[in-house]
């Protein structure tokens, strides 16, 4: 009997053991979510974090880049600026023809006007101002013009611009057409001097005519001397008398 109760009371012991309570399923169920939401929270922060790492590496490679072309564009502006470029001539010089006594003008327009030095020169030599040559400048255009132009003006004239980096030089040539009244001036020197010349040509050949005569004179004298002044006993032996 007493053996019976005691397998009753394990039993009873047993369930009340076995026996869990509504609130301590809650309680381990709720743990259990926190635990859950604490280690996807965790795996989900993960890429996030990596994929802001790669982001920060890009923005920072991408600063870095910028950084090193603005520092060679900078580099490429200073090198320019140390260098310098020579002048350069956007119009050059026009070849001009003018009547005699008119006007001639000559026209030469540059990319930059600032810090050059302009040169006009005729056949190499340089040109100075007076009353009828004249030099100009209007912002980039460099103008030569010579007022009452004459016979020795026409020829070679040239613009030579000139910088601390280089020289350039453009030219033309002038030409000019005489009056009337100077042609026939010309015309009537060059007639004087053909005139001239064909006087002392006659004059020469006149002389030499005489020199020949001369000469030739001299000759028939000498030969009648010499025949005149033969020696007694050169007479051919049949020519003396018995």
């Amino acid at each position: 009997m007493s053996t019976k109760s005691q397998a009753v009371a394990d039993s009873s012991f047993t369930e009340q053991e076995n026996k869990i309570s509504p609130n301590e399923i809650k309680s381990f169920q709720e743990s259990s979510h926190e635990y859950e939401v604490q280690v996807f929270e965790s795996i989900s922060q993960s890429p996030t974090q990596a994929t802001a790492s790669v982001q920060d590496v890009g923005l920072h490679h991408t600063a870095s880049l910028s950084q090193i072309a603005e520092s060679t564009e900078l580099s490429e502006k200073c090198a320019e600026e140390a260098t310098g470029e020579a002048p350069k001539i956007l119009l050059h010089l026009q070849d001009r023809s003018v009547k005699c006594g008119d006007t001639a003008q000559f026209l030469c327009v540059l990319e930059d006007e600032s810090s050059v030095d302009v040169t006009w020169t005729h056949e190499g030599v340089k040109l100075e101002e007076s009353e009828r040559v004249k030099q100009s400048q209007n912002g980039n255009a460099q103008f030569l013009i010579i007022y009452n132009v004459q016979l020795v003006d026409q020829g070679l004239y040239s613009c030579i611009i000139h910088n601390e980096y280089g020289e350039k030089t453009t030219s033309a040539v002038l030409s000019v057409e005489a009056t009337e009244s100077q042609t026939r001036a010309v015309t009537k020197i060059s007639l004087g001097s053909d005139t001239k010349s064909i006087k002392i040509l006659k004059e020469s050949q006149v002389k030499t005519t005489r020199e020949v005569k001369r000469e030739s004179s001299k000759k028939t004298s000498s030969l009648l001397l010499t025949s005149c002044q033969r020696p007694q006993g050169t007479e051919k032996p049949g020519s003396q008398a018995y």
